[in-house]
């Protein structure tokens, strides 16, 4: 029998992830071409890295920090304007 964490988690996971972000991504898709879009994929993981400091308690490094500079300034070259040649 799945205790009160599992069950937690698993609502979480039903209506946080499941429900909501998908609707989320899938409005910003009627706005955003995809292939902008795409590349906040990356932001996941810092989400989840933050995440875990918020809920669990787990220190965030300097290497984190680094790491999400690097994110931002790739979402940013990705993002920005293209000059005409």
């Amino acid at each position: 029998v799945p205790g009160p964490v599992a069950l937690a988690s698993l609502a979480y996971q039903t209506v946080w992830v499941v429900g909501i972000t998908f609707l989320l991504w899938y409005v910003l898709m009627k706005s955003y071409p995809a292939s902008k879009l795409s590349a906040f994929t990356f932001v996941t993981p810092l989400f989840g890295v933050a995440a875990g400091d918020l809920v669990l308690g787990e220190p965030i490094s300097v290497t984190f920090a680094v790491a999400v500079a690097f994110v931002i300034a790739g979402l940013f070259l990705v993002n920005r304007p293209r000059r005409e040649a």
